[in-house]
């Protein structure tokens, strides 16, 4: 687990470390009328729209290589209360894994 934020609402940042390749994956959690936006530099960025029942996601990027250090930055709507938690595995997943539909497990 490289970064989790615990259930909270407004923004939050937090470091990233340096990675060697592998898979970065970030889950969401909302509950609230509005988004939830959380930048992770260069693995990506992932909008949610968040609804008065929670609901989440589980979202991956497979790396090419070292990557340096970065930070993750959470911002969300007025009136959302959200957790994320970004982490690290050594395996990669397949293209299907990717979409935020299903949660899932790194391939080993």
């Amino acid at each position: 687990m490289w970064a989790s934020s615990g259930r909270r609402t407004g923004e939050w940042e937090a470091h990233l470390p340096a990675s060697d390749g592998g898979t970065v994956w970030v889950s969401t959690q909302c509950e609230g009328s509005g988004t939830l936006t959380v930048d992770t530099g260069r693995y990506g960025t992932t909008t949610e729209h968040c609804s008065e029942r929670p609901d989440g996601s589980l979202n991956a990027s497979e790396e090419m290589g070292t990557k340096a250090a970065g930070r993750v930055k959470v911002t969300a709507g007025p009136g959302v209360t959200w957790a994320v938690a970004v982490g690290w595995g050594p395996g990669k997943v397949s293209s299907n894994d990717r979409d935020g539909d299903a949660p899932t497990t790194p391939e080993n």
